[in-house]
């Protein structure tokens, strides 16, 4: 039970991570400084 539960947790956790990254991406848009040209 603890073998099944622990990767589902391991997988929430990078899911929430993945998504705080998109987020903060999103918000601060970086690549677009990097960018030469406008997007």
């Amino acid at each position: 039970m603890t073998n099944e539960k622990l990767p589902d947790a391991l997988r929430l956790s990078g899911l929430q991570c993945v998504l705080q990254f998109t987020d903060f991406f999103g918000s601060c848009r970086p690549d677009k400084a990097f960018t030469p040209h406008p997007a």
